[in-house]
């Protein structure tokens, strides 16, 4: 017995599939701009709940986002 399901599910199935990737990825791009996460709008220094970058931070000079960033490829 062979199941074959409907061109219009398997269509849908891929679609599903391909926007979620490209959902996946935008998000990855997001977290490599600004690779911490935080519980509260108030973003101290070094009070990230999780950081997914092992860059120091700068003691000498203020610090920016653009210190942390991560380039993410392609």
């Amino acid at each position: 017995m062979v199941l074959e399901f409907p061109s219009w599910i398997r269509i849908t199935h891929f679609l599903n599939f391909l926007f979620l990737s490209l959902l996946v990825r935008s998000g990855l791009g997001i977290l490599s701009a600004h690779p911490k996460l935080y519980w509260n709008d108030d973003c101290d220094l070094d009070s990230e709940w999780a950081s997914f970058n092992a860059k120091p931070l700068p003691r000498d000079r203020l610090f920016t986002a653009d210190d942390q960033e991560a380039s993410f490829p392609a």
